[in-house]
């Protein structure tokens, strides 16, 4: 029994990869003719290459010769393996001719009958060890070399128990990656259906009033946005909500960025206060969320506004399901400017029609919608943990079996009985 760095016990013979397979890197892009006998030709770089399949419909053009045509070019079968970005993902190519590689990728061709989809599994295997974070350098910049792909360790039994694994492997992640999809449909569903419920809680009364969002703010606090230039995080400074804070969910304190007190303290007129409303108004624009107690002195960037509603007569809770339905999103979205920086300006966000009734439906109808929104976030996180456990019995089905730990043939037999 032989040990590999990166996989542990291996039950197989255990070869470099260039003895199994050959490896080549692609053509480094070449954006303009060379020669009179350069033509241009369409490649895949790593973004094309994905562990399900290659896709092959957003292809770019680069100049080549007929050599380097020739040289670099795919055919069906081939394993296609990222260099660089997320290292060692790797993907089979079943598209059509007349494509080459960039030096992005590698591609990867079977030597003495050896099977690329065993090769294939191999480096799920390895994508998913901490090893390809040391072998890459990933601390930098990672780039799974030709060199380090050639020399990588990797079991090698023979052809026919590579075909066994791989056709086993086939059936089996097709099953748990169904499973996955599936959960993460019921996850749609899920969300899809509180959205129904949200819009039905709040526009169903069609009598309602639709004041615009100023009407039902402070005087004192107006809509703002906040600091213009946060700087460099500091370790103890002053929280900022961002846009970003927004769109992931409900703010949470212990991970806002901190900014220096003298950058902030410039910027007194947007602080924020328990039970406001943020609201991202630049780059994603709509999110909406309400600033939780306990965060001490606590101000918005330039991307998020602070809206204040006013207690005796509007609901916080309420006011951020109110903007937060669709037609309230759909509102906000036409109003949205600007082409490298997208967002809405202050003045448009101050109109925004907000369906109204009294405090006590209310105070009813955000009670309701925040229990209907606390089960949807209870349901995702544990749609989120199964997928989780369903990813890690993946791996491990996967490196059991180009391992040896597993006999495929004894596993298959098992479950047909």
């Amino acid at each position: 029994m032989r040990t590999i760095a990166w996989l542990g016990e291996v039950r197989f013979p255990v070869a470099s990869a260039r003895q199994g397979f050959e490896i080549v890197l692609g053509k480094m892009l070449q954006p303009e003719a060379t020669s009179s006998i350069d033509i241009k030709v369409p490649y895949l770089r790593s973004a094309s290459v994905q562990w399900s399949d290659v896709d092959t419909d957003d292809v770019k053009l680069m100049w080549a010769s007929p050599r380097e045509v020739s040289e670099f070019a795919v055919k069906s079968g081939d394993l296609l393996v990222c260099e660089g970005g997320d290292v060692g993902r790797a993907g089979l190519f079943t598209g059509p001719p007349g494509l080459i590689i960039q030096n992005s990728l590698h591609r990867v061709r079977p030597r003495g009958g050896n099977d690329v989809r065993f090769f294939r599994y191999a480096l799920m295997a390895l994508h998913g060890s901490s090893y390809l974070d040391v072998l890459c350098n990933k601390a930098t910049i990672g780039h799974l070399t030709g060199e380090k792909l050639k020399a990588l360790e990797v079991p090698l039994p023979s052809p026919e128990e590579q075909r066994r694994i791989a056709d086993f492997l086939d059936e089996q992640t097709v099953l748990i990656d169904r499973v996955i999809a599936l959960r993460q449909r019921q996850t749609e569903l899920e969300v899809e259906r509180f959205e129904e419920l949200r819009e039905s809680v709040v526009e169903g009364d069609k009598r309602a009033l639709r004041p615009p969002l100023i009407n039902l703010i402070e005087q004192t606090r107006p809509i703002n946005y906040g600091v213009l230039m946060p700087g460099p995080r500091v370790e103890d400074g002053i929280p900022l909500v961002e846009a970003g804070d927004v769109m992931r969910g409900p703010i949470c304190l212990t991970r806002l960025r901190l900014t220096e007190p003298r950058i902030e303290a410039e910027f007194k007129r947007s602080r924020l206060r328990e039970g406001d409303l943020v609201m991202a108004i630049r780059g994603s624009v709509g999110g909406v969320q309400i600033v939780p107690g306990g965060a001490g002195v606590l101000n918005v960037t330039r991307d998020a506004a602070r809206i204040s509603p006013n207690p005796t007569i509007a609901v916080s809770a309420y006011v951020r399901h109110a903007l937060s339905t669709r037609r309230a999103q759909d509102w906000l979205r036409i109003r949205i400017t600007g082409s490298a920086v997208t967002g809405i300006n202050i003045g448009d966000l101050r109109k925004a029609p907000v369906v109204m009734t009294d405090l006590k439906a209310q105070r009813e109808r955000a009670r309701e919608l925040d229990e209907a929104e606390g089960y949807l976030a209870d349901f995702k996180q544990f749609m989120l943990r199964g997928r989780s456990l369903l990813i890690e019995r993946k791996q491990a089905l996967i490196a059991a079996a180009v391992t040896g730990r597993i006999d495929v043939t004894t596993a298959r037999r098992a479950k047909a009985q």
